[in-house]
Protein backbone atom coordinates (compact mmCIF):
# COMPACT_ATOMS: atom_id res chain seq x y z
CA UNK A 1 0.00 0.00 0.00
CA UNK A 2 1.57 3.02 -1.06
CA UNK A 3 0.77 6.29 0.75
CA UNK A 4 0.22 9.39 -1.11
CA UNK A 5 0.65 12.14 0.27
CA UNK A 6 -0.46 15.53 -1.41
CA UNK A 7 0.96 19.12 -0.06
CA UNK A 8 -1.14 21.97 -0.44
CA UNK A 9 1.31 24.90 -0.63
CA UNK A 10 -0.20 27.93 0.96
CA UNK A 11 1.48 30.93 -0.64
CA UNK A 12 0.51 34.57 0.91
CA UNK A 13 -0.97 36.87 -1.08
CA UNK A 14 0.36 39.95 -0.90
CA UNK A 15 -2.13 43.48 -1.20
CA UNK A 16 -0.04 46.28 -1.89
CA UNK A 17 -1.81 49.25 -0.53
CA UNK A 18 -1.01 52.94 -1.41
CA UNK A 19 -2.22 54.41 1.74
CA UNK A 20 -1.59 58.70 1.50
CA UNK A 21 -0.71 60.04 5.02
CA UNK A 22 -3.07 63.39 6.65
CA UNK A 23 -1.21 66.14 6.92
CA UNK A 24 -2.65 68.25 10.15
CA UNK A 25 -2.25 71.94 9.05
CA UNK A 26 -3.11 74.45 12.44
CA UNK A 27 -3.61 78.11 11.67
CA UNK A 28 -3.48 80.87 14.44
CA UNK A 29 -5.79 83.12 14.58
CA UNK A 30 -5.10 86.79 15.89
CA UNK A 31 -8.07 88.79 15.86
CA UNK A 32 -9.76 91.40 18.69
CA UNK A 33 -12.93 90.95 20.55
CA UNK A 34 -13.99 93.91 21.47
CA UNK A 35 -13.74 97.87 19.66
CA UNK A 36 -14.01 100.75 22.50
CA UNK A 37 -13.52 102.51 19.05
CA UNK A 38 -15.94 101.94 16.49
CA UNK A 39 -13.62 100.19 13.98
CA UNK A 40 -15.95 96.97 13.44
CA UNK A 41 -14.00 95.77 10.53
CA UNK A 42 -11.32 94.10 13.20
CA UNK A 43 -14.15 93.21 15.93
CA UNK A 44 -15.33 89.92 16.86
CA UNK A 45 -18.64 91.01 14.93
CA UNK A 46 -16.71 90.99 11.59
CA UNK A 47 -13.65 88.79 11.03
CA UNK A 48 -13.66 86.47 13.29
CA UNK A 49 -16.94 84.80 12.18
CA UNK A 50 -15.47 85.24 8.92
CA UNK A 51 -12.99 83.10 9.36
CA UNK A 52 -15.08 80.64 11.12
CA UNK A 53 -17.04 79.97 8.37
CA UNK A 54 -14.10 79.51 5.64
CA UNK A 55 -12.87 77.12 8.26
CA UNK A 56 -16.12 75.15 7.88
CA UNK A 57 -16.27 75.56 4.67
CA UNK A 58 -12.55 74.03 4.28
CA UNK A 59 -13.81 71.26 6.46
CA UNK A 60 -16.94 70.32 4.17
CA UNK A 61 -14.59 70.78 1.03
CA UNK A 62 -12.68 67.56 2.73
CA UNK A 63 -15.69 66.04 3.62
CA UNK A 64 -16.85 65.91 0.08
CA UNK A 65 -13.39 65.12 -1.41
CA UNK A 66 -12.80 68.59 -2.63
CA UNK A 67 -9.18 68.92 -0.93
CA UNK A 68 -7.48 65.44 -0.16
CA UNK A 69 -5.36 63.77 2.46
CA UNK A 70 -5.19 66.72 5.04
CA UNK A 71 -6.73 68.17 7.81
CA UNK A 72 -7.04 72.06 8.99
CA UNK A 73 -7.87 73.22 12.60
CA UNK A 74 -7.52 76.91 13.81
CA UNK A 75 -6.29 78.42 17.59
CA UNK A 76 -7.63 81.52 18.45
CA UNK A 77 -6.94 84.42 20.66
CA UNK A 78 -9.10 87.95 21.32
CA UNK A 79 -5.98 90.25 23.07
CA UNK A 80 -4.52 90.77 19.70
CA UNK A 81 -4.40 94.77 19.16
CA UNK A 82 -5.77 95.77 22.69
CA UNK A 83 -2.10 96.22 23.48
CA UNK A 84 1.48 97.73 22.97
CA UNK A 85 2.04 96.63 19.53
CA UNK A 86 5.13 94.25 21.03
CA UNK A 87 2.64 91.88 22.95
CA UNK A 88 1.12 90.92 19.50
CA UNK A 89 4.48 89.59 18.46
CA UNK A 90 4.51 87.66 22.07
CA UNK A 91 1.15 86.69 21.28
CA UNK A 92 2.18 85.03 17.96
CA UNK A 93 5.14 83.60 19.52
CA UNK A 94 3.29 81.75 22.07
CA UNK A 95 1.17 80.27 19.24
CA UNK A 96 4.15 79.16 17.58
CA UNK A 97 6.29 77.61 20.55
CA UNK A 98 2.92 76.35 22.33
CA UNK A 99 0.29 75.64 19.81
CA UNK A 100 2.69 74.43 16.67
CA UNK A 101 0.80 76.65 14.81
CA UNK A 102 1.73 76.30 10.91
CA UNK A 103 0.25 79.75 9.67
CA UNK A 104 -1.04 82.85 11.05
CA UNK A 105 -4.82 84.69 9.88
CA UNK A 106 -4.27 88.38 11.17
CA UNK A 107 -3.87 90.75 12.90
CA UNK A 108 -5.94 93.12 11.27
CA UNK A 109 -4.20 96.77 12.19
CA UNK A 110 -1.21 96.72 10.20
CA UNK A 111 1.56 97.93 13.06
CA UNK A 112 0.24 94.62 14.79
CA UNK A 113 0.59 92.55 11.70
CA UNK A 114 4.48 94.33 11.19
CA UNK A 115 5.33 92.84 14.05
CA UNK A 116 3.62 89.09 13.58
CA UNK A 117 4.78 88.96 9.73
CA UNK A 118 8.73 90.18 10.97
CA UNK A 119 8.66 87.47 13.71
CA UNK A 120 6.74 84.69 11.09
CA UNK A 121 9.29 85.60 8.13
CA UNK A 122 12.46 84.61 10.47
CA UNK A 123 9.98 81.19 11.85
CA UNK A 124 9.40 80.82 7.92
CA UNK A 125 5.41 80.66 8.45
CA UNK A 126 2.74 82.02 5.54
CA UNK A 127 0.65 84.92 7.53
CA UNK A 128 -2.59 85.98 5.85
CA UNK A 129 -4.11 89.48 5.83
CA UNK A 130 -7.91 90.04 5.21
CA UNK A 131 -7.59 93.77 6.64
CA UNK A 132 -4.22 95.38 7.00
CA UNK A 133 -4.02 97.66 4.13
CA UNK A 134 -1.24 99.75 5.36
CA UNK A 135 1.89 100.38 2.54
CA UNK A 136 3.77 99.78 6.04
CA UNK A 137 3.45 96.43 4.87
CA UNK A 138 4.58 96.81 0.71
CA UNK A 139 8.02 96.02 1.19
CA UNK A 140 7.81 91.85 0.96
CA UNK A 141 11.50 91.60 1.21
CA UNK A 142 10.63 92.08 4.89
CA UNK A 143 7.82 90.76 5.06
CA UNK A 144 8.43 87.47 2.40
CA UNK A 145 5.46 85.48 3.93
CA UNK A 146 2.83 87.85 4.32
CA UNK A 147 -0.21 87.39 1.50
CA UNK A 148 -3.18 90.15 1.73
CA UNK A 149 -6.27 89.23 0.08
CA UNK A 150 -7.32 92.79 0.95
CA UNK A 151 -6.59 95.65 -1.62
CA UNK A 152 -4.14 97.76 -0.14
CA UNK A 153 -3.66 101.75 -0.24
CA UNK A 154 -1.68 102.12 -2.80
CA UNK A 155 -3.47 100.86 -5.35
CA UNK A 156 -5.94 103.71 -3.43
CA UNK A 157 -3.32 106.59 -4.89
CA UNK A 158 -2.63 104.68 -8.06
CA UNK A 159 -6.60 104.60 -9.15
CA UNK A 160 -7.00 108.19 -8.01
CA UNK A 161 -4.51 109.58 -9.85
CA UNK A 162 -4.97 107.95 -13.56
CA UNK A 163 -8.28 109.35 -13.13
CA UNK A 164 -7.59 112.39 -12.40
CA UNK A 165 -4.83 112.59 -15.16
CA UNK A 166 -7.17 110.85 -17.76
CA UNK A 167 -9.83 113.79 -16.74
CA UNK A 168 -7.00 116.43 -17.30
CA UNK A 169 -7.45 117.50 -13.35
CA UNK A 170 -4.51 118.07 -11.00
CA UNK A 171 -6.52 118.94 -7.91
CA UNK A 172 -9.66 116.96 -6.02
CA UNK A 173 -11.64 117.25 -3.14
CA UNK A 174 -12.07 113.97 -0.70
CA UNK A 175 -15.41 113.65 1.59
CA UNK A 176 -14.94 111.33 4.30
CA UNK A 177 -15.42 111.07 8.13
CA UNK A 178 -19.13 109.26 8.19
CA UNK A 179 -18.87 106.77 11.55
CA UNK A 180 -19.88 104.25 9.47
CA UNK A 181 -16.96 102.99 7.58
CA UNK A 182 -14.26 103.74 10.10
CA UNK A 183 -12.16 102.20 7.60
CA UNK A 184 -11.97 105.25 5.59
CA UNK A 185 -12.06 107.71 8.35
CA UNK A 186 -9.03 106.79 10.34
CA UNK A 187 -7.02 104.58 7.85
CA UNK A 188 -7.06 106.35 4.54
CA UNK A 189 -5.45 109.40 5.08
CA UNK A 190 -2.45 110.15 5.79
CA UNK A 191 -1.11 107.83 3.07
CA UNK A 192 -3.40 108.53 0.87
CA UNK A 193 -3.17 112.37 0.76
CA UNK A 194 1.15 111.51 0.86
CA UNK A 195 0.87 109.51 -2.44
CA UNK A 196 -1.41 112.49 -4.39
CA UNK A 197 0.93 114.73 -3.03
CA UNK A 198 3.76 112.72 -4.47
CA UNK A 199 2.12 112.78 -7.80
CA UNK A 200 1.38 116.46 -8.16
CA UNK A 201 -2.32 116.43 -6.85
CA UNK A 202 -3.83 119.44 -5.15
CA UNK A 203 -5.94 117.55 -2.32
CA UNK A 204 -8.68 119.34 0.23
CA UNK A 205 -10.25 117.37 2.90
CA UNK A 206 -13.85 117.47 4.67
CA UNK A 207 -15.37 115.18 7.45
CA UNK A 208 -18.34 114.89 6.83
CA UNK A 209 -19.47 114.30 10.64
CA UNK A 210 -18.12 117.75 11.80
CA UNK A 211 -21.10 118.86 10.09
CA UNK A 212 -24.58 119.14 11.42
CA UNK A 213 -26.04 117.43 8.56
CA UNK A 214 -24.87 115.26 5.38
CA UNK A 215 -26.07 118.17 3.00
CA UNK A 216 -23.58 120.90 4.44
CA UNK A 217 -21.07 118.30 4.22
CA UNK A 218 -21.57 118.12 0.80
CA UNK A 219 -21.46 122.14 0.22
CA UNK A 220 -18.89 122.48 1.42
CA UNK A 221 -16.76 119.99 0.06
CA UNK A 222 -18.49 120.95 -3.17
CA UNK A 223 -17.28 124.65 -2.73
CA UNK A 224 -13.20 123.42 -2.78
CA UNK A 225 -13.74 121.68 -5.94
CA UNK A 226 -15.73 120.44 -8.89
CA UNK A 227 -14.08 116.93 -8.57
CA UNK A 228 -15.46 115.37 -5.16
CA UNK A 229 -13.60 111.69 -4.19
CA UNK A 230 -15.98 109.73 -2.09
CA UNK A 231 -13.97 107.94 0.30
CA UNK A 232 -17.06 107.16 2.78
CA UNK A 233 -20.38 105.38 2.88
CA UNK A 234 -22.89 104.28 2.43
CA UNK A 235 -22.43 105.60 -1.43
CA UNK A 236 -25.70 105.25 -2.52
CA UNK A 237 -27.26 107.67 0.36
CA UNK A 238 -24.49 110.47 -0.45
CA UNK A 239 -25.23 110.30 -3.97
CA UNK A 240 -29.11 110.65 -3.36
CA UNK A 241 -28.08 113.98 -1.30
CA UNK A 242 -25.62 115.29 -4.01
CA UNK A 243 -28.56 114.76 -6.76
CA UNK A 244 -31.16 116.64 -4.15
CA UNK A 245 -28.63 119.60 -3.86
CA UNK A 246 -28.08 119.38 -7.64
CA UNK A 247 -24.46 118.21 -7.44
CA UNK A 248 -25.07 115.79 -10.20
CA UNK A 249 -26.34 118.25 -13.00
CA UNK A 250 -22.95 118.31 -14.51
CA UNK A 251 -21.07 121.07 -12.30
CA UNK A 252 -19.16 118.56 -10.27
CA UNK A 253 -17.88 115.20 -10.85
CA UNK A 254 -17.88 111.91 -8.15
CA UNK A 255 -15.60 109.74 -8.00
CA UNK A 256 -15.45 106.50 -5.62
CA UNK A 257 -13.10 103.60 -5.65
CA UNK A 258 -14.88 99.79 -5.68
CA UNK A 259 -12.13 97.34 -4.38
CA UNK A 260 -13.73 93.94 -5.22
CA UNK A 261 -16.63 93.28 -7.23
CA UNK A 262 -20.08 94.96 -6.05
CA UNK A 263 -21.75 97.64 -6.44
CA UNK A 264 -21.76 100.27 -3.21
CA UNK A 265 -24.26 102.84 -4.99
CA UNK A 266 -26.92 99.86 -4.29
CA UNK A 267 -29.02 99.84 -2.07
CA UNK A 268 -28.23 96.06 -1.09
CA UNK A 269 -24.62 96.14 -1.13
CA UNK A 270 -23.52 96.22 2.38
CA UNK A 271 -21.50 93.62 2.91
CA UNK A 272 -18.13 93.80 4.91
CA UNK A 273 -15.03 94.06 2.46
CA UNK A 274 -12.56 92.65 5.00
CA UNK A 275 -14.76 90.10 6.38
CA UNK A 276 -15.08 89.01 2.72
CA UNK A 277 -11.46 88.95 2.53
CA UNK A 278 -10.48 87.40 5.17
CA UNK A 279 -12.64 84.52 3.96
CA UNK A 280 -10.99 84.47 0.76
CA UNK A 281 -7.57 84.69 2.44
CA UNK A 282 -8.53 81.57 4.42
CA UNK A 283 -9.82 79.64 1.41
CA UNK A 284 -6.68 80.78 -1.08
CA UNK A 285 -4.57 79.14 1.68
CA UNK A 286 -6.57 75.54 1.49
CA UNK A 287 -6.21 75.77 -2.02
CA UNK A 288 -2.81 76.11 -1.97
CA UNK A 289 -2.36 73.63 0.81
CA UNK A 290 -4.05 70.75 -1.32
CA UNK A 291 -2.12 71.60 -4.11
CA UNK A 292 1.14 70.96 -1.91
CA UNK A 293 -0.18 67.86 -0.40
CA UNK A 294 -1.34 66.27 -3.66
CA UNK A 295 2.03 66.73 -5.31
CA UNK A 296 4.04 65.42 -1.97
CA UNK A 297 5.72 68.90 -0.93
CA UNK A 298 6.01 70.37 2.30
CA UNK A 299 3.13 72.39 3.66
CA UNK A 300 5.27 73.85 6.58
CA UNK A 301 7.54 75.72 4.09
CA UNK A 302 6.14 78.92 4.79
CA UNK A 303 8.28 80.41 1.52
CA UNK A 304 6.88 77.63 -0.78
CA UNK A 305 3.24 78.23 0.55
CA UNK A 306 3.82 81.47 -0.26
CA UNK A 307 5.42 81.87 -3.47
CA UNK A 308 2.21 79.22 -4.56
CA UNK A 309 0.21 81.85 -3.09
CA UNK A 310 1.76 84.74 -5.63
CA UNK A 311 1.16 85.76 -8.94
CA UNK A 312 -1.97 83.68 -9.80
CA UNK A 313 -5.89 83.99 -9.90
CA UNK A 314 -8.20 82.39 -7.34
CA UNK A 315 -11.81 82.49 -7.23
CA UNK A 316 -13.46 83.81 -3.46
CA UNK A 317 -16.68 84.67 -2.43
CA UNK A 318 -15.34 88.60 -4.03
CA UNK A 319 -15.09 87.32 -7.15
CA UNK A 320 -11.97 86.92 -9.01
CA UNK A 321 -8.83 86.98 -6.64
CA UNK A 322 -5.72 88.64 -7.61
CA UNK A 323 -2.74 88.04 -6.00
CA UNK A 324 -0.20 90.09 -7.51
CA UNK A 325 3.82 89.21 -7.44
CA UNK A 326 4.25 90.89 -4.67
CA UNK A 327 1.84 89.09 -2.32
CA UNK A 328 -1.05 91.97 -2.67
CA UNK A 329 -4.25 91.50 -4.01
CA UNK A 330 -4.97 93.32 -7.65
CA UNK A 331 -7.72 94.35 -8.50
CA UNK A 332 -10.63 95.88 -11.53
CA UNK A 333 -11.73 99.01 -9.80
CA UNK A 334 -15.31 100.28 -11.27
CA UNK A 335 -14.94 104.47 -12.22
CA UNK A 336 -18.70 105.39 -11.09
CA UNK A 337 -18.55 109.29 -12.75
CA UNK A 338 -21.79 109.78 -13.85
CA UNK A 339 -25.44 109.34 -12.79
CA UNK A 340 -27.10 108.09 -15.79
CA UNK A 341 -30.69 107.99 -14.63
CA UNK A 342 -31.73 110.84 -12.29
CA UNK A 343 -35.20 109.35 -11.87
CA UNK A 344 -34.28 105.92 -10.78
CA UNK A 345 -30.96 107.40 -8.88
CA UNK A 346 -28.68 104.65 -10.61
CA UNK A 347 -25.25 104.47 -12.16
CA UNK A 348 -23.44 103.35 -15.04
CA UNK A 349 -20.11 101.56 -14.95
CA UNK A 350 -18.38 103.26 -18.21
CA UNK A 351 -14.77 101.89 -17.45
CA UNK A 352 -12.69 100.55 -15.40
CA UNK A 353 -9.45 100.66 -13.45
CA UNK A 354 -6.93 97.33 -13.87
CA UNK A 355 -4.19 97.91 -11.28
CA UNK A 356 -1.92 95.52 -12.77
CA UNK A 357 -1.23 97.52 -15.85
CA UNK A 358 -2.01 100.99 -14.00
CA UNK A 359 -4.19 101.67 -17.19
CA UNK A 360 -7.80 102.93 -17.58
CA UNK A 361 -9.93 101.42 -20.03
CA UNK A 362 -13.03 103.43 -20.94
CA UNK A 363 -15.80 101.25 -22.01
CA UNK A 364 -18.11 104.41 -23.27
CA UNK A 365 -18.17 108.62 -23.12
CA UNK A 366 -18.26 110.23 -20.23
CA UNK A 367 -21.48 111.57 -19.98
CA UNK A 368 -20.67 115.32 -18.75
CA UNK A 369 -23.41 118.07 -19.49
CA UNK A 370 -21.82 120.61 -21.62
CA UNK A 371 -19.47 117.48 -23.65
CA UNK A 372 -16.39 117.61 -20.82
CA UNK A 373 -15.90 117.48 -17.42
CA UNK A 374 -15.72 120.33 -15.33
CA UNK A 375 -12.34 121.17 -14.23
CA UNK A 376 -11.02 121.27 -10.34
Amino acid sequence: MVAMYGSIILAPLLLSTVVHATVNVKVGMLHLSDCKEPPVLISKYSLLPAAQIAFETVAKRLERGVYKNFSMTHVSTDECCTRPVRSSGALASSMYHDDGVDAFLGPAVSPDMAAVADMAAYWNLPVLAGAATSTLLDDKTRFPTLTRACPGMGPMVQFMTAVLRHLGLTSCAILRGLPVDVYYRRDLPDAVFAGLERNGIIVVEVYADQFDTLDKALEKVASFSKVIFISASPVRDIMVHAHRLGLTRGSHVFLNWIPFEHSPWQTSSQENLFAAATYDAVLIYADVINEIVAEGGDVRDGRVVTKKMWDRTFQGVTGAVRISANGDRLGVCDLVLDMTDTKKGTFDVIGTFDEATGAIIVHEPIKCLGGKAPTG
